[in-house]
């Protein structure tokens, strides 16, 4: 399950700056420069009827309505028309400026080039590049991490205790305390094991709510909604 998170944790860390590691990576589709300080853009509609003239024998399935910039292309994906062969890509970069096709490519195929690169790592982090197999394997480590979540944090709890007739027995919290600490002038074992355990106890929170959303993500209609709905309402779909 370690190696699965260290995949995760490594691409999720550059997925964060997805658009601005793509546009570095592919400058020539995704950086354009406005004609006019203040020029406005095309309508995305106008845009896309350009791309459904530079390829009719696709279907734009999802278009961007507007750049999150002044200096972004707007973004098509395409899907083949039935009875067309394979599309040789399927994300159009298009200027909002102009209409210029600035190029495409076959997200997330690799053997493309560094082109791909981030799509890549996107589906390396929500798959691991595997499709539906890939997306259940991630669901089901997901889940594994919410189990162990919950039974680490127990296992941090202190044994109960016989009470003494001499001796007044400590309560629960202040025995616990302990576990919260690490003993930095102890031996290598001992300072190893507290930094195991106090570091999964300050942000446990946080480590289930990632190992929650994961799931989330993976596994959502047959485990994350069935579970989440016993205890929480959700937004009926549109």
């Amino acid at each position: 399950m370690a190696g699965f998170l260290i995949i995760a944790g490594l691409t999720g860390a550059l997925l964060v700056w997805y658009y601005e590691l793509d546009a570095l990576i592919n400058p020539q589709w995704l950086q354009v420069e406005p004609p006019a300080p203040h020029s406005e853009p095309l309508s995305p509609f106008a845009l896309r009827d350009q791309v459904d003239a530079a390829y009719p024998d696709a279907n734009v399935h999802w278009m961007m309505l507007a750049p999150p910039d002044a200096h972004s292309p707007v973004r098509f994906f395409l899907s083949a028309k039935p009875g067309a062969p394979a599309l040789p890509i399927d994300e159009v970069f298009v200027n909002p400026y102009t209409g210029q096709i600035l190029g495409g490519r076959l997200w997330g195929d690799l053997s493309q080039g560094l082109a791909n690169l981030m799509p890549f790592v996107y589906r390396l982090h929500h798959s691991l590049a595997l499709g539906t197999i890939g997306t259940w394997t991630f669901g089901v480590i997901a889940l594994l991490w919410t189990l162990d979540c919950f039974v680490g944090a127990w296992l941090t709890f202190p044994p109960p205790r016989r009470r003494d007739a001499r001796h007044r027995p400590r309560r629960f919290w202040t025995r616990w305390a302990k576990a919260w600490q690490i003993r930095w002038r102890a031996g290598g074992h001992k300072r190893t094991f507290d930094l195991h355990r106090a570091g999964g106890l300050w942000p446990w929170a946080l480590l289930l709510v990632f190992a929650w959303s994961g799931v989330a993500l993976t596994l959502y209609d047959q485990v994350y909604r069935p579970t989440t709905g016993l205890f929480l309402s959700f937004q009926e779909d549109l």
